[in-house]
């Protein structure tokens, strides 16, 4: 699977870590191709770290986000062409108006958390 490897000099204090994908385990050393294409064997497994999980969480959000924001656009256009159809007889007062489209937008920005 996925991994992080520190670099083969300790310096670990540095917090430089490459990504990898395990390709062979043995009891003590691992071989690894990393994401540039370079493959390495005989790496001590201290120096590997498993990522964590919610790496792919993370991922998923951007398009959460799109989707949030689509959808807020979609709520907006049918606001405008409901104010455009009442512009003509003032039916709903514009304050009860701004007080929905708060609520909308309050609770898509709640949603991503």
């Amino acid at each position: 699977g996925k991994c992080l490897v520190t670099p083969a000099d300790g310096q670990s204090s540095a917090a430089q870590w490459f990504a990898a994908t395990v390709v062979d385990s043995g009891p003590v050393t691992l071989s690894l191709v990393y994401d540039d294409g370079s493959y390495e064997d005989g790496v001590p497994a201290y120096r590997v770290r498993p990522v964590p999980q919610p790496e792919t969480s993370k991922r998923l959000n951007p398009l959460a986000q799109i989707f949030m924001t689509f959808e807020q656009f979609l709520s907006q256009r049918d606001e405008r062409r409901a104010e455009a159809e009442n512009s003509s007889k003032d039916a709903v007062p514009a304050n009860l108006k701004r007080t929905l489209s708060a609520f909308n937008l309050g609770r898509v920005r709640n949603v991503g958390h």
